[in-house]
């Protein structure tokens, strides 16, 4: 009876507010102190930007749209669409049929792929930082930006990748 009534009050204790673990807190990796400053270099577009080899120092300017979700959770990382060739929901106007005004869900998954980039901000050893970018230094969906950087080794014209240096953004939408 004894070792009834002993279980049945460390099921109570353990379902009643006893001592609960959390889960361990992901620290944010702090960015560069130099990422969002002014660009003072002429950009390119998306298209552009896409046509060089990796490896090559570019500054590019886009815009934050081209997906449902542009920016990756917990990694500093973004898709950026060149505004001259995709047209995002926002300008639609009663046209619209996609559920977040970035989403560019009306154009054909070629001109997509076509016209949008990744940027991303990397360690000293090339991998993405473990941090999310979306409201820092201002970069929201629909913002336009300016980026500094260079193009990823693995960068391909169909899969474009910028490890940014320098980000500006030039303009938000909302």
């Amino acid at each position: 009876m004894k070792i009834i009534l002993l279980a049945f009050g460390l099921m109570l204790l353990s379902s009643c507010g006893g001592p609960k673990e959390k889960a361990p807190a992901q620290s944010e990796v702090p960015l560069p102190s130099t990422l969002f400053s002014k660009v003072t270099h002429t950009p390119i577009s998306v298209v552009e930007a896409k046509s060089l080899a990796a490896e090559k120092d570019v500054v590019v300017k886009g815009k934050i749209m081209g997906h449902r979700h542009p920016f990756v959770d917990n990694r500093a990382s973004f898709l950026i669409g060149d505004p001259e060739k995709l047209v995002s929901c926002e300008v639609m106007g009663e046209d619209d049929h996609c559920s977040v005004p970035w989403d560019t869900c009306c154009e054909p998954k070629e001109t997509i792929q076509h016209n949008t980039l990744n940027i991303q901000v990397v360690d000293q050893d090339g991998r993405v930082l473990k941090t999310g970018l979306k409201g820092k230094g201002g970069l929201i969906e629909l913002a336009h930006v300016v980026v500094k950087g260079k193009l990823a080794l693995t960068s391909t014209p169909e899969a474009t990748i910028i490890n940014a240096e320098v980000i500006q953004v030039i303009k938000t939408s909302k």
